[in-house]
């Protein structure tokens, strides 16, 4: 954090930071300093203002409506996503995710050379898009849903998704230049869902929405074609989705434990 201190009055007019390899990033930094880069930037996203202080030596403030981008490695997402994702930090951030297939690896090999020679001649600046989007009442019940079917797959809550869903609309509108949002935004929200799964956790989402349907342990774990050896599994992920605040546990389920005899 404390090098952005060069960079205090751009931020004050408002930038996205992009964070290319935020593998290296994390993997480069000792724990403290990671738990600081991660509490820095969640302050600054949401609340547009965060006050570093190292001691009585260096004390400064940035401020500004900032955003960000980072890429990270899915091995590196499963490594930091209960010690560092699992913050107040990924409910601000709208994750997604991507499995490279064999085809896509092989075209990327043909065409990366080609691709480090693009160059673009025009670039989106601030007058190219809305800077104000508004939101009709009519589409209130349409981003409650998605909200939603959003904490399944991120097991977030569904007040953390709205913000993450009210804001993809209208970025998207901003980024068409509409001062409102359309049903074509909403279309745009239905491409992005397939990605909100993690394709290394890919039952939690299904598993969380079946409880919340109303489904008992083991009719998951049938739903799933899974065998009663995996009702562990859908308790621990029953379990952490309620701690989150995704769900709420039924009164027959609290407390029970699937471990002892005919649980």
């Amino acid at each position: 954090m404390n090098s952005l201190q060069r960079y205090q009055n751009e931020i004050k007019n408002g930038r996205c930071l992009l964070c290319n390899d935020g593998t290296t990033e994390f993997a480069s930094k000792t724990r403290r300093v990671k738990d600081r880069l991660v509490g820095g930037l969640s302050e600054l996203i949401s609340d547009g203002k965060y006050t570093y202080q190292d001691g009585a030596y260096t004390k400064f403030t940035l401020q500004g409506n900032v955003t960000l981008i980072m890429n990270l490695t899915s091995e590196s997402y499963q490594h930091n996503k209960n010690t560092l994702l699992a913050t107040t930090f990924s409910e601000r951030l709208l994750q997604v995710h991507h499995r490279l297939t064999r085809e896509e690896k092989n075209m990327w090999l043909e065409k990366s050379r080609k691709t480090k020679s693009l160059r673009y001649e025009e670039k989106i600046t601030i007058d190219d898009i809305c800077l104000e989007v508004s939101i009709t009442k009519k589409y209130l019940e349409r981003i409650r849903a998605f909200s939603r079917r959003f904490s399944y797959p991120t097991l977030k809550t569904q007040i953390g998704c709205q913000d993450l869903v009210t804001a993809t609309l209208c970025a998207h509108a901003a980024l068409n230049n509409r001062d409102e949002i359309c049903d074509d935004d909403f279309t745009f929200l239905r491409m992005v869902e397939p990605y909100l799964t993690d394709p290394f956790s890919s039952n939690e989402g299904k598993i969380v929405e079946y409880y919340d349907r109303g489904l008992s342990y083991r009719r998951i774990c049938r739903k799933l074609g899974k065998t009663g050896n995996y009702l562990g599994q859908v308790q621990r992920v029953v379990d952490r989705a309620a701690l989150r605040g995704v769900i709420v546990k039924r009164v027959k389920d609290r407390g029970s434990s699937l471990t002892k005899k005919g649980g």
